[in-house]
This record gives C-alpha cells, structure tokens and sequence, in this order.
C-alpha cells in the first residue's frame, strides 16, 4: 500500500517563482487536456495514454512551454484529469448529481512520478528546479515512488513523499482471543462507543474554538475587497484557521487508531457513508461532517494493514435497534433521547451506544465460519451495565485526554 509522509519545504523566493511558473504551465497542460476530450465525441474518446502521446506533440511547440517541465510530472497532470473523471463517474453511478470539470487558473501542486527527483536528508531534489530543504522530522519507510511539491492556502510549502510500504499478512482468525476484539459504533451524540465501555467526546464539541474562529474569519473575509492586499491577507488567516481544525483534530485520530491497533487484533467498524448520511435531510448535517468518521475508519485500516491487524467494516443497519444479548432476537426502534437500551423481551439492559458497538462486533464475527472461530470469540457475552439511576454508568472520555496521553482507555 501506499503512504504519504507529509515535510515541510522552504524554497528560496527564486525557487518560488520558478515552482510558480511550473505551476501555471502544468495548470495549462490540464487545461489544454481537458479542452481535448471536450472536443471529442464518445466515438473518439482518448484514454490516458493516448493522451500521453498528444502531450509529447504538445511539446514540440515552443509556445506553450511545455518541454520546460518535467515529463513525468506532466504525465502526471494529466493523469489527474482522467482519474477526476473516475471518481465523477462512481458518484454518477450511485445515483448522485456530479457537475463537470473546470479549467483551472493555476494549480498548487505538482506530482513528480517514478522519476525527476532525489529524497535527500535534509532536502528534496526537484528536475527543472533544483534542490529545496524540508524539514525532515521522521524518516520515510518502504520503497519511494514520488514526490509532490504543494503549496498551502496558509502560505507553507510542503513536500510529501509517496512511499510503498509493505502490507503484513493478516492475524489468523484461529489466533485471535476474545480479549483482543473490539467492535466500534459512530453516533452523533459523541465521537464513538466501543465494546469496553469507552465513549468519546463528540468533536463537534471539542472542535469548537476551531469552529468559531473559521466563522468569525470567514465573516472578515467577506468584508474586504476581493483581490486586493488586504483580502489576500484575510484568506490566509482563513485557511490558516481551517489548517489548525484539520491538524487538531488529524492529532486525536492518529492517536487513537494507533491505540486501538496497539492493543487489538481485530476491529470492527460500521461501513458508513458520512457524506451520504449528512445530507439525508435529517438536520443533524454539521455534527456528521464534524465527526470524521470516515477519515477514523482510514487511518484505522492503513495503519492495522501495516501491522496484520484484522479490520472489518460491517452494515450499520440495525446496530442500534437489535439488542445485542445473544440470546434475544428482539428489535426496538429508538428515538435519539433514548440514552439506554432496555430490552422488554429479555431484560438485558445498557447503554445504547455500546449496545450498538456490540452488534457491530457481532456482525463482524458472523462473517467468519464459526469452526475458523478462535477459542471463545463465538460465546462473547456483552456486559450488562447498571442503569437505575435512569441512564447508564458510562461516562464520556473527553478528547483533551486523548490528546495528551493517546490513549482512550477510562
């Protein structure tokens, strides 16, 4: 698999205008490609490597300048025109409303690919423009295969390097113990509850100062005029806003999957659309896309690839409404009030959440033949827990603690 490790770079303000001008050339590279296919009908569609041959007979033109930049980083832009129209192309097929590409000014990155650069300690070697330092502040892995330059809206520059990293063989199911499983349930309500009673404050709460701020900042960009100094300056305070929202909360899910495929050999998670489910017109929108769920899902499964950790993502139908007591069948439709599950059938009572992160876990083993089962895993048992006094016994593990000791653990 494939893994980016993101340094920052510091060009010279020379190198900042060369990067710049090769900026815009491969900005008019993808944009020379895409009025290509849009003057083409489907009887005369070009693939991508057809197209690679109408880039080198582009460069033969010494007005576009398209022989000034690397060869492989042109490919490269491109590429990133077709693997655009991919990734349009699954969304149309679910169903959803996609628009069409767009001619792009300039471009802020530029991907080099196999070939037309040097990773160094200190500094990364870029063809056609030279060498640039970046702070290295841990070492790369596995086989490098590219590099992209890319330029922040905060203003920083940035060099990630494109790794190949090895992919350990999965734990066997045969070796997993019952104590080293865990089943994950996402809600609105907090981050998400797992099957050892551990609840995570939600990040829209602890993400607020971030929030607040990118609104104040968007109110005062809007009051400058656009593309003048001041509204520049107002811009980078904005994205600079967003930047320290994605890394505070970027720090927290690092920390946590590292966690769980620290003391886990096999994680369950439910398979949920975030993008899907906050739009489904249910008004709970801005805590579903606060709660990146998904991206949790991610760095959870990279990370237990590298370690052959098993991960399963399940159907999240029904999680919430079965009751997980092995032994009940029993459905109950809950309202977002109902904090605890209390099952009339058989009595099997606790909270709604780790209810739910049980069903998720159950959900994963069911998909394993129960003779491949390891000793135990098919007479897990979930633990009921105390709720006379009207809610559960449970309490939220706040995310500040996360972010200072890495682990979710109460």
């Amino acid at each position: 698999m494939k893994v980016a490790f993101k340094y920052r770079a510091y060009p010279t303000q020379n190198q900042v205008k060369e990067i710049q001008r090769h900026f815009q050339i491969h900005a008019n590279i993808y944009n020379k490609t895409l009025d290509t296919l849009d003057n083409t009908n489907n009887s005369e569609w070009i693939g991508n490597y057809a197209m690679h041959k109408q880039l080198t007979q582009w460069k033969k033109s010494d007005e576009n300048n398209f022989k000034q930049v690397n060869s492989k980083a042109a490919q490269q832009t491109v590429n990133r025109i077709y693997d655009a129209i991919d990734g349009l192309s699954a969304l149309k097929q679910k169903g959803e409303k996609v628009g069409k590409l767009r001619h792009r000014n300039q471009l802020t990155s530029i991907e080099y690919n196999q070939s037309g650069f040097d990773v160094n300690e200190n500094t990364v070697r870029f063809d056609k423009i030279g060498k640039i330092p970046i702070e290295k502040h841990r070492p790369t892995k596995g086989e490098i295969k590219g590099v992209t330059l890319k330029h922040a809206g905060t203003g920083n520059w940035y060099a990630c390097v494109i790794c190949e990293v090895e992919e350990l063989p999965e734990l066997s199911i045969e070796d997993i113990e019952d104590d080293s499983v865990v089943g994950i349930d996402v809600n609105v309500s907090n981050l998400f509850a797992d099957t050892e009673g551990r609840k995570l404050e939600s990040f829209y709460n602890y993400l607020e100062p971030e929030l607040s701020r990118i609104k104040k900042e968007h109110k005062n960009l809007s009051r400058k005029e656009e593309g003048s100094n001041n509204y520049k300056k107002q811009h980078k305070k904005l994205s600079q806003a967003y930047q320290d929202l994605v890394n505070k909360r970027d720090d927290i899910l690092h920390k946590l999957s590292n966690w769980y495929v620290k003391n886990y050999d096999l994680i369950s998670v439910e398979d949920i659309d975030s993008k899907e489910l906050s739009e489904n017109g249910s008004g709970l929108g801005k805590y579903i896309r606060s709660q990146a769920w998904s991206r949790l899902v991610e760095f959870i499964e990279y990370k237990a690839s590298q370690a052959g950790i098993q991960t399963l993502r399940v159907d999240p139908r029904n999680t919430t409404k079965n009751c997980s007591n092995p032994d009940c069948n029993e459905i109950y439709k809950k309202s977002l009030d109902d904090r605890v599950h209390s099952c009339e059938e058989c009595g099997f009572e606790t909270d709604r959440d780790v209810n739910a992160s049980w069903n998720v876990l159950f959900k994963a083993l069911d998909s394993f033949d129960s003779e491949r089962l390891g000793q135990g895993l098919s007479e897990l048992t979930p633990v009921e827990i105390d709720t006379s006094s009207g809610s559960s016994s449970i309490e939220e593990v706040p995310l500040s603690v996360i972010a200072e000791s890495g682990s979710p653990r109460l």
